[in-house]
């Protein structure tokens, strides 16, 4: 099997004027395109067939990066509240449910690891004599400077292996939830909070 350049491919194929050319710089746009617009661009039969391009399978590589896109604080907070507003035919933004309701589920999440909430991990974990204050992870980790919101989320003090298994954990529940829906269609607020602690 013969390889080529990427990089000369695609300098040719928008250079040169034939059928094939074509054809190449309407899959390039196309391609393009919707990168812009998603973010994301996937070859799905690939992925699904396993195919080893260049002798790699790169669909572990793809797991681990959504399950970390999936676990990051933001997405984390805009799913499940996206998830808790939908669901809750009680639904009221100004409940103490719901305002309490994000800090359990982190705290739920962060025990689940680490047999600490997020505020013990702090507590347990910073430290100003530690290189970076005991932080593993930060904004702008890893030279960048360490702002008072970074030593205030307690995933940024997790291990590797402990940030692996939240990911995980967070697929998890969103799976969990997602077959809650398909079988169940009225939740009221605090039957979404009991669903976590039966999690």
């Amino acid at each position: 099997m013969n390889y080529y350049n990427l990089d000369a491919i695609i300098s040719v194929g928008y250079r040169v004027n034939s059928i094939q050319a074509t054809e190449f710089r309407k899959w390039a746009t196309k391609t393009l395109n919707e990168y812009m617009i998603k973010g994301f661009v996937l070859d799905d039969e690939r992925l699904k067939q396993g195919s080893n391009l260049l002798n790699q399978d790169y669909f572990d590589e793809l797991l681990e990066r959504v399950r970390s896109i999936l676990a990051s604080e933001r997405r984390i907070w805009q799913k499940i509240t996206d998830i808790f507003q939908e669901i809750s035919s009680d639904y009221d933004k100004n409940s103490p449910i719901t305002r309490n309701f994000y800090a359990t589920v982190q705290n739920k999440f962060h025990y689940a690891i680490s047999g600490h909430t997020g505020s013990e991990i702090i507590y347990n974990k910073a430290n100003k004599d530690q290189p970076h204050m005991g932080l593993t992870t930060w904004k702008n980790a890893p030279d960048g400077r360490i702002l008072k919101s970074d030593a205030m989320v307690a995933k940024n003090y997790l291990t590797e292996p402990q940030i692996k298994s939240l990911e995980r954990n967070v697929s998890g529940y969103f799976d969990y939830v997602e077959d809650l829906l398909e079988r169940r269609h009225n939740f009221t607020m605090q039957d979404f909070v009991t669903s976590i602690n039966q999690y």
